[in-house]
């Protein structure tokens, strides 16, 4: 910029013109600059709903079915008669137990919110060792998403 004003300078061109098309270009580089950070702020939302809200329900989901399918499997007698064809799904024993899935879930919250702490260190800073600060908050939120969904859905779906 500094060049470019003592070459106008001494060649005598509208040295006012020059000045205002670099206030401008500087302006117009704030604004992106700005339009970037919002994009970026965006996403780091937007994977923080996914981390702390969404995979604790679905996973809180998962057990629960698990658990109710495992219920009425112990508490319906299947024989060798007609209502063994009707309930087929039924007559076989799952091999994922409730205690098993309720495991995996702990290991993939814990993974997801690492991940997710890495991802927003890359996206903020781009740096990713700095989002390990997220990584206790994305953590205890999303295991107390994950029990307050378990306990409303059991409530909600509990076996007679």
């Amino acid at each position: 910029t500094m060049g470019f004003f003592l070459q106008a300078l001494r060649s005598g061109g509208k040295v006012a013109d020059l000045l205002e098309n670099t206030a401008l270009d500087l302006r117009r580089t704030e604004d992106l600059k700005k339009e970037l950070q919002s994009a970026t702020q965006t996403y780091v939302i937007f994977v923080a709903f996914v981390i702390v809200i969404a995979t604790p329900l679905l996973m809180a989901v998962s057990v629960e079915f698990v658990e109710l399918i495992s219920s009425i499997q112990g508490s319906v007698n299947i024989g060798l008669d007609e209502t063994a064809g009707n309930l087929s799904f039924l007559s076989s024993k799952l091999t994922i137990t409730p205690v098993f899935l309720n495991s995996i879930a702990y290991i993939l919250l814990a993974g997801n919110a690492l991940l997710a702490s890495f991802f927003m260190g890359t996206i903020g800073k781009n740096k990713p060792l700095l989002g390990l600060r997220f990584f206790p908050l994305l953590l205890g939120a999303s295991i107390v998403i994950y029990w307050a969904s378990r306990i409303v859905l059991h409530g909600l779906i509990a076996p007679a």
